[in-house]
């Protein structure tokens, strides 16, 4: 696998039409969060766990932990799909451009202006 730093060129330049497969692969991994939200929000095998009282008797008691990590993971997902895909952006914020236009900018911006002008 190149590094990321390799991959960010290829984008920037297209090298071979690499620009639209890299923003294709970008938007097939936000489909994929995106379809495993539902399998997270729907996952409660840690939700609860066994405890032991004083006397020594189990109980089945919520573990919070495993309830907000869960969230936690829901909610990160939720936010990229909002800025990745339009469909799950919020109205109020104008569309994100494209990751792949992205990262050509951010190349751009890094380069000196002598090798910019070029």
């Amino acid at each position: 696998m190149p590094a990321i730093s390799t991959i960010s060129l290829w984008v920037a330049q297209d090298r071979d039409g690499f620009s639209e497969r890299y923003e294709k692969a970008c938007k097939a991994r936000a489909w994929f969060w995106a379809d495993e939200l539902i399998d997270i929000a729907d996952d409660s095998i840690n939700d609860y766990m066994l405890r032991q009282s004083k006397s020594g008797e189990e109980y089945e008691s919520i573990n919070p932990e495993a309830i907000a990590r869960s969230r936690l993971r829901v909610d990160t997902r939720k936010w990229l799909l909002s800025k990745l895909l339009t469909v799950y952006a919020d109205k109020s914020e104008p569309t994100p451009p494209e990751p792949a236009y992205q990262v050509i900018e951010i190349i751009r911006s890094t380069k000196p202006k002598a090798e910019a002008a070029e």
